[in-house]
């Protein structure tokens, strides 16, 4: 089932609670899918060779998952990951970082020591630096989405794709990870929302799928704006907001922004990219590159959605990344 449908929780949500410490919490869930899951053990494993650019020594069987391991220097990192006995190969060590993105200085620390330990830090949201930066200084990060895309997309049926599925759901439901299957068609859901909480007579509306999906949209700007700054670092050197929302007033009406920025320290020149949501009856949502620089008029890109999405008719990433890109390039704030 979709994670947006129904009221069904994961099945870690049941058992674990909506309120346990969300390190300890996953950690114990990521622990118990390694263990009984064969698919889910392959596709993680497969996730670390990539990530610390090692050579799969074992199969996906003879590997061990445990939590809050003490290891000398290393100290308690959450997961640990280690070959059976008798195998020989890498540890495997995974510190959980859910709050705020990592800084340079933090990640120095994340990288291969003595004996094939790998550090590796585990975030919900991108490293400041990037990953080019992480990669050519030798260390290791991860994002919690990473981990959510390797297990929703696992093919296996029966216990193993239920644990793959319900892990990747109960990221979701921790706030850890977001859905990356958004139909066009879903956003009518969070213009519906808008429409409601600006009503002027009573009227009533579960909101649950609309926060929901207008949360993941936010999740998707992220991953377009890390993308952006990955593929042209000059982005790096300019203030940033969001993703986040804002109402704006206009002639024609006010609107709702699910938006990100990019801007100077006094925000005279500004760029970015959102979906727009009017409160013009019949107005459907759409996507938008806009831009203000000294001097010019504010620019306005405007797309339908269905032009961001790809064949099964779900956000691309990759398509908002160029829109966004080629925005910013007729505003003249990338170079052509």
């Amino acid at each position: 089932m979709n994670s947006l449908g129904g009221t069904h929780h994961s099945l870690f949500r049941q058992l674990l609670g909506a309120k346990a410490h969300r390190e300890v919490s996953v950690s114990t869930a990521f622990a118990a899918c390694f263990r009984e899951s064969s698919a889910f053990r392959q596709a993680i494993l497969g996730l670390l060779w990539t990530t610390c650019r090692v050579r799969m020594k074992h199969r996906a069987e003879q590997w061990i998952c445990d939590t809050e391991v003490a290891l000398g220097p290393l100290g308690r990192p959450d997961i640990h990951i280690r070959p059976a006995p008798n195998c020989l190969g890498p540890l495997f060590r995974l510190e959980s970082k859910v709050a705020a993105a990592l800084r340079a200085e933090q990640l120095r620390r994340y990288r291969l020591r003595e004996n094939g330990q790998y550090l590796i830090a585990i975030t919900k949201r991108p490293p400041e630096v990037g990953a080019r930066w992480i990669r050519r200084n030798g260390l290791f990060a991860l994002r919690w989405q990473e981990v959510h895309r390797q297990v929703m997309t696992v093919s296996a049926r029966g216990h193993d794709g239920y644990l793959c599925r319900s892990f990747g759901r109960y990221l979701e439901e921790l706030g850890m990870a977001h859905r990356e299957d958004i139909l066009a068609t879903d956003l009518n859901q969070v213009r519906k929302l808008f429409e409601k909480v600006t009503a002027q007579k009573n009227s009533r509306f579960d909101a649950t799928r609309a926060f929901r999906i207008a949360d993941d949209c936010l999740g998707v700007l992220d991953e377009v704006m890390s993308a952006a700054i990955e593929e042209e670092p000059q982005l790096a050197k300019w203030s940033r907001w969001g993703p986040s929302y804002y109402k704006w007033f206009t002639e024609e009406g006010p609107s709702h922004f699910l938006a990100f920025r990019f801007h100077d320290k006094n925000s005279r020149t500004w760029f970015g990219a959102e979906f727009v949501f009017s409160e013009n009856p019949g107005d459907a949502p759409y996507w938008n590159v806009s831009g203000k620089i000294p001097k010019r008029d504010t620019r306005y890109y405007e797309k339908p959605v269905r032009s961001v999405c790809n064949k099964q008719r779900t956000l691309d990433k990759e398509k908002m990344l160029r829109s966004f890109l080629l925005g910013a390039k007729r505003l003249g704030i990338i170079d052509e």
